[in-house]
């Protein structure tokens, strides 16, 4: 396990994806979205399957529930943490924050988040 020195977030990387973020967040409210609810929520990596497994590593002391590898053959290898929590801004700008951080420290890139809409109902 490599011992972390987080490096800051570049404010405009975080700016410029956390755009992207508003929109998936505007589009779950349009599908009827309770962000108070929580849910599991995933967090995607791609870059050379060395550097993702150093990340892979360290996903327990970094706050991620399990996580899962991808190696599709046209694609680039993707590590998938997974997080049960509320999908609200509140909650999701300081992982988004920490996530640009490990896209830095591991020379791997940070593909987005996703989750599925909670109405209450399912």
């Amino acid at each position: 396990m490599k011992i972390l020195e987080m490096p800051e977030v570049d404010v405009d990387r975080f700016q410029e994806h956390w755009k992207d973020d508003e929109v998936v967040l505007s589009v779950l409210a349009d599908h009827g979205d309770h962000p108070q609810i929580e849910r599991e929520i995933d967090f995607a990596f791609e870059g050379v399957r060395s550097m993702l497994d150093e990340l892979a590593a360290n996903a327990e002391t970094l706050g991620f529930d399990r996580f899962e590898r991808e190696d599709g053959e046209a694609e680039k290898p993707r590590l998938v943490f997974y997080r049960s929590m509320k999908a609200d801004g509140k909650s999701l700008e300081p992982l988004i924050k920490i996530c640009l951080q490990l896209e830095s420290e591991f020379d791997v890139e940070f593909d987005g988040w996703g989750c599925e809409a909670q109405d209450g109902r399912n």
